[in-house]
C-alpha cells in the first residue's frame, strides 16, 4: 500500500540530507571527538586547536551498536474503523476522515510470534487476528543493528544528522491482507532490515550530560497509557470503554504518529527482504501474499517502505545511546476515502539502547507474568455428585481435588467479589419440573457445601462487581418463562430482570461491571441496570458448555467436553488453554484482594507518604489502577 512517488517526495522534502565528515589525524595519533556536553567539548576543542594546525577538521561521526526489540504487536488506525464503527482510531484524536465521532485510539493488528508458535501454526486457525494471551513475541534486534550520529562539528544542535540500520531476528508475523484475507510471513535472522537514511534532526535538546534528539516534525509522541495499566503498544484489545475483557486508552496524545492523517512526519525508510523470507496465505489462496500496491500488508510487498519512522534518541556525555524509541509505521490507502494519498497507518514500536554504555541503565526486563489467580471448576452433570477442583489457569491441569460438596448437579458457581466467598446453586434434577434448586456456599478447603436457602434451578450465575448476583434459569420447562434474574444471596429469592432464552446458558461480569450472556449460538451484552441485551456475535468453534467466567485479567473462559477455552467475543474465536479430564459444569475465578496504605485523615490514594498509616482493601477494579482512590 506504499506510494513510491509520495515516499520519494517525503524523503527529499524533509529528510534526505546527505552528510559526510572526514576524520582527522593529529600528530600524536587519531582523535575521535564523541558527543559530549557543550561546555566540555568547547574546552576540549580549545586545547586541540592550540596544539594543531588551523586547517585541521574534527571527526564528529559516531557509529553506535544498539540492542533492543520490536513490539510483539502492530498498532494501527485503519480507515474502516471511523467509517463503519464511528470511532476515531487516530493516536492524537485528529479524526482525519471526519467519519469518526468517538475517540477510541489505535488498535492492535498484526502479531509477532516465534516460528511455529502462531495460532495458525499450532492449530490451523485461519483467523490469525492477534488476541490476548496467544504467545506473541517481542522480536529481538540483531547485534548488527547500528545508529550513526553526526554532530557536524557542533554538539547537540539541529544540523545534526542521524542514520542507521536495524535488523530483526527470526520471527513470524500474522497480518490481515484485506477483507477475508489472513496471512503469515516468516523470516530468518537478518532477512528484514530497516535502512534509515541520513536525516537531519527536527530537534536537539541539551539534557545535561548529553543530548535528546527527535526526528518528528510535530514532536515525538508520548506513549499512550491505558486504564488497565498498559503502555502503547502491548498485548491487549482496545475499546472505547472497558468491557468484555478489553481495555481502553486513558487519553489521546498531543501529537500523532502518521504524516498524512495525523500531521507528524518522520523519515521514510526502505525495508530490505532477504532470501529466508516466505509468506503463507492462511485461506489457501494467494491474495494476502500477493505483491504490489493491492497485495497484503507484508514486508515483501506493500510494507517494503515504511513511510513514517518517528525517532527519539537520548545520549550521555560519552555520546553513547542511553535510550531510543522508534514508531515504525506504514502509511496506506484503504478504500477510496480521504485524505490522499494515505488514510490509514499501522506499525510496530522499536525500543533500544547502545550496546556500550557506562552510565546508563539497561532497559528493565519485562515483568514476570503475575501468578495465575486460582480457578475453580465443579462437576455434577446429569444429577451426578458434585466435586470441587482447583485448576491451573494456564494449563487447565488439576492442581488439587478440593473435595465433594455433598450436593449433586451443581450447575452455577461464582465468587462474591467483595467477601471472597464461593457461592453455588445445585438443581434438584436434570429432568422436569418444578425446576428448583439449593443456594449454598462452598468451603475452599474441603469442598463441603453449606445450605443457605431454596431457590430456582439456575443453570449459570455471575456476581456483578458491586455484589449483586444474577442468574439464568428455565422456569417450569416453559420457554416463555426463560429469563435473567437477580438473586438474593441471603434467602434465595429471585426477581425477573428481563426475558431471555438461555438454552446453552452462560453469564459473567468483567471487573468494570460489563455483563455478557450467551445462549447456544450467540453472545450478548447484558446491562442489568437498564435491563437489556445487545447481540455481539455468533459463537465460533466448538460450542461451550453452560458456563462463562471472566478471570482476574478480564479474559473470558469456558469449558467444552475436552478443553478449557479462552473466548474472544468480538471475533467469535476460541483459543484452547489446555485439556480437561473431567466434565465440568461451572467455573469460578477467585478474586484476589489487594491492599493500599495511606496517611490517616488524608484523602485516600495509593501513595504512602510515610505518616502513620491505615489499610484499605480495594475492589478488584481499583487494584488495576494507580489513580487516586477516595
Amino acid at each position: 500500500m506504499s506510494n513510491g512517488v509520495w515516499a520519494v517526495w517525503l524523503s527529499k522534502e524533509y529528510h534526505r540530507r546527505e552528510s559526510t565528515r572526514a576524520r582527522t589525524n593529529y600528530k600524536n595519533g587519531a582523535i575521535l571527538i564523541k558527543m559530549m556536553p557543550l561546555s566540555a567539548k568547547r574546552s576540549f576543542l580549545t586545547v586541540i586547536l592550540a596544539l594543531s594546525p588551523l586547517s585541521a577538521t574534527v571527526a564528529t561521526e559516531t557509529n553506535i551498536a544498539i540492542t533492543g526489540s520490536q513490539s510483539p504487536v502492530d498498532g494501527a488506525c485503519i480507515a474502516t474503523s471511523p467509517i463503519f464503527n464511528q470511532q476515531d482510531c487516530s493516536y492524537n484524536a485528529s479524526n482525519p476522515t471526519t467519519f469518526g465521532t468517538v475517540w477510541m485510539g489505535p488498535v492492535a493488528t498484526g502479531g509477532y510470534y516465534q516460528v511455529g508458535q502462531s495460532p495458525f501454526a499450532l492449530g490451523g486457525n485461519m483467523d490469525d487476528t492477534p488476541v490476548v494471551g496467544d504467545n506473541k513475541y517481542a522480536v529481538p534486534l540483531l547485534p548488527s543493528s547500528t545508529i550513526t550520529i553526526n554532530d557536524k562539528d557542533t554538539p547537540c544542535d539541529i544540523d545534526d544528522v542521524i542514520s542507521g540500520s536495524i535488523a530483526l531476528g527470526t520471527a513470524t508475523r500474522a497480518f490481515a491482507g484485506g477483507p477475508g484475507e489472513q496471512g503469515e510471513e516468516t523470516w530468518s535472522d537478518g532477512d528484514i532490515v530497516f535502512s534509515i537514511p541520513a536525516t537531519t534532526v527536527d530537534s536537539a535538546t541539551d539534557n545535561g550530560p548529553g543530548c535528546d534528539y527527535e526526528i518528528a516534525s510535530a514532536g515525538f509522541p508520548p506513549l499512550l497509557q491505558s486504564n488497565g495499566g498498559g503502555t502503547y503498544i502491548f498485548d491487549v484489545d482496545i475499546e472505547v470503554s472497558p468491557g468484555f475483557g478489553q481495555d481502553s486508552w486513558i487519553s489521546a496524545a498531543p501529537v500523532g504518529v502518521a504524516c498524512v492523517t495525523e500531521g507528524n512526519c518522520g523519515v521514510s525508510v526502505d525495508v530490505s527482504v532477504g532470501p529466508g523470507w516466505s509468506c503463507t496465505d492462511n485461506t489457501g489462496g494467494s491474495g494476502a501474499c500477493s505483491l504490489g500496491s493491492f497485495g497484503g500488508s507484508h514486508f515483501g510487498g506493500t510494507r517494503a517502505t515504511l513511510e513514517t519512522f518517528l525517532i527519539s534518541i537520548s545520549t550521555n556525555s560519552g555520546g553513547e545511546i542511553t535510550s531510543g524509541t522508534i514508531f515504525a509505521n506504514n502509511e496506506a490507502k484503504v478504500l477510496s476515502v480521504p485524505p490522499d494519498p494515505f488514510n490509514s497507518w499501522d506499525g510496530s514500536l522499536l525500543t533500544f539502547m547502545g550496546v556500550v554504555c557506562n552510565d546508563c541503565e539497561p532497559p528493565p526486563p519485562p515483568p514476570p507474568p503475575p501468578p495465575a489467580t486460582p480457578l475453580f471448576a465443579i462437576t455434577g452433570e446429569n444429577n451426578a455428585p458434585s466435586t470441587l477442583y482447583e485448576l491451573d489457569r494456564n494449563t487447565a491441569a488439576v492442581v488439587r481435588t478440593v473435595g465433594p460438596t455433598g450436593f449433586s448437579y451443581i450447575t452455577a458457581m461464582d465468587f462474591h467479589p467483595l467477601t471472597g466467598e464461593l457461592y453455588a446453586i445445585a438443581q434438584d434434577a436434570a429432568s422436569c419440573c418444578p425446576y428448583e434448586g439449593n443456594l449454598m456456599t462452598l468451603d475452599l478447603d474441603t469442598g463441603a457445601g453449606s445450605f443457605i436457602a431454596r431457590t430456582n434451578a439456575f443453570e449459570d450465575m455471575g456476581f456483578h462487581p458491586d455484589g449483586r448476583l444474577f442468574g439464568q434459569a428455565r422456569v417450569h420447562n416453559n420457554p416463555n418463562g426463560d429469563a435473567l434474574y437477580e438473586i438474593d444471596i441471603d434467602n434465595g429469592q429471585f426477581s425477573r430482570v428481563l426475558n431471555f432464552h438461555p438454552h446453552g446458558p452462560g453469564i459473567s461480569f468483567d471487573a468494570a461491571g460489563a455483563g455478557i450472556v450467551k445462549d447456544s449460538n450467540s453472545y450478548y451484552a447484558f446491562n442489568p441496570d437498564v435491563p437489556s441485551t445487545l447481540f455481539l456475535g455468533n459463537i465460533g468453534g466448538t460450542t461451550p458448555l453452560n458456563t462463562l467466567e471472566f478471570d482476574q485479567d478480564n479474559i473470558l473462559l469456558t469449558v467444552n467436553f475436552s478443553s478449557l477455552v479462552a473466548l474472544n467475543v468480538n471475533s467469535g474465536t476460541q483459543t484452547i488453554v489446555g485439556p480437561v479430564t473431567n466434565r465440568y459444569t461451572a467455573l469460578a475465578s477467585q478474586p484476589v484482594p489487594c491492599f493500599a496504605v495511606d496517611a490517616i485523615d488524608d484523602p485516600f490514594t495509593l501513595i504512602n507518604d510515610g505518616t502513620p498509616a491505615d489499610l484499605k482493601v480495594l475492589r478488584n477494579d481499583e487494584c488495576r489502577s494507580d489513580r487516586p482512590i477516595t
